[in-house]
C-alpha cells in the first residue's frame, strides 16, 4: 500500500465517521458558520505524519500511540486544526481507534500504513 493512498483511505473513513457525529453539531449553542481554513496537501500531511512518528519511535516505539497520531492528524487534517480544541477529539479518537483495532481488517490496514510511513523515512 503506497503511503500516501492508506492516508488517503484512512482519511475517507475518518470522514464518514465523524461526519455523522457532527451533522447538526453546534457550538456555543448555535451552528458554526465559519469555513475552514485550507488543509495542505496529502504530501505534506504524510511529511508530518513521518515526523512524528520519528519522533515516537525515538522516544518508546508504541504502536498504539502512533495510531493515534495518525488519526488525530487525519482528522485534524480533514476538518482543521481546530478540531483538535474540541472537548471530546480525544474522547473520539479513542473510539474511532477502538472500532479500527475491533476489525481486523481495519487494524491490519492502519498498521500497515504505521509500517509504510515509517518505510519511507527521509
Amino acid at each position: 500500500m503506497d503511503p500516501i493512498d492508506g492516508v488517503a483511505a484512512i482519511s475517507r473513513l475518518l470522514r464518514s465517521k465523524v461526519s455523522a457525529e457532527r451533522r447538526g453539531a453546534k457550538v456555543d449553542g448555535r451552528q458554526s458558520n465559519t469555513a475552514p481554513a485550507p488543509r495542505s496537501s496529502l504530501q505534506e500531511l504524510e511529511k508530518e505524519l513521518k515526523i512524528r512518528l520519528k519522533q515516537i519511535d525515538a522516544e518508546s516505539g508504541d504502536t498504539e500511540r502512533k495510531s493515534k497520531v495518525i488519526l488525530e492528524s487525519v482528522l485534524a487534517w480533514e476538518f482543521g486544526d481546530k478540531v483538535r480544541n474540541e472537548p471530546k477529539f480525544n474522547l473520539l479518537v479513542t473510539r474511532i481507534h477502538h472500532h479500527l483495532n475491533s476489525d481486523k481488517n481495519l487494524s491490519q490496514a492502519l498498521h500497515g500504513l504505521i509500517a509504510s510511513l515509517g518505510a519511507g523515512r527521509e
